[in-house]
């Protein structure tokens, strides 16, 4: 008898446990090689552009070293959460197909700063030798997303291959323009070897980057 009022116990607390508690993404550090600084070692404020057109910036913080070194110091769910957003490049008028309910913040640039002095912009993205655009992100999403399609817009066709993890991710996109004047934009998961960060003092930054706003 002992011993079936042992198993009835061990039955009701497995029935009455509550289901697996799937925490918040927390805040996280990335580390970027950023080329073209020049300056000292600097605690920064960062606005993390993700909307360039809306000029839609989230706060942030970061460490910058001599050698172009930044170290990122990215918010975790709460402070992002009032900046999500569908991602720029699958909310386009004129696409065909649904619109997957994934929620995110795309970060292509962010503004530096110290306390008191604006510094600069860093941006991804240059041309390669065959004239395709080669840029590296930073993508907040607000769930574990895994997506393999090809989604077509007016002007453009779009190729993703993506697994995205619940919370910050690195990802890169390749736009190449076609014979037919049209573009082809492929999106995937992780940094790419070839995209490069670029610091731009604010004589040089007169002009938005070639990155999402042209996606």
């Amino acid at each position: 008898m002992p011993r079936l009022l042992l198993l009835l116990s061990a039955v009701l607390f497995a029935c009455a446990s509550p289901p697996a508690w799937n925490p918040p993404p927390e805040a996280r550090t990335e580390s970027l090689k950023v080329r073209g600084w020049t300056g000292e070692d600097l605690e920064l404020q960062l606005q993390l552009t993700y909307d360039e057109v809306a000029a839609q910036r989230l706060p942030a913080r970061g460490h910058v070293h001599p050698d172009g070194t930044l170290e990122l110091h990215l918010p975790g769910a709460e402070r992002v959460a009032p900046h999500l957003q569908a991602l720029p490049l699958l909310e386009r008028a004129g696409c065909d197909g649904p619109l997957p309910a994934l929620k995110a913040v795309w970060v292509g640039s962010f503004e530096l700063a110290t306390q008191t002095l604006p510094l600069g912009t860093v941006v991804s993205g240059e041309h390669d030798a065959q004239g395709r655009y080669i840029a590296d992100a930073l993508v907040y999403a607000d769930r574990a997303w895994q997506l393999t399609t090809s989604r077509r817009c007016p002007g453009a066709t779009y190729y993703l291959e993506l697994n995205l993890e619940r919370g910050w991710n690195r990802v890169h996109w390749i736009r190449q323009t076609l014979p037919d004047r049209t573009e082809q934009v492929e999106v995937g998961s992780g940094s790419h070897a070839l995209a490069v960060w670029r610091f731009l003092d604010a004589r040089e930054r007169q002009a938005p980057p070639d990155g999402l706003s042209k996606m």
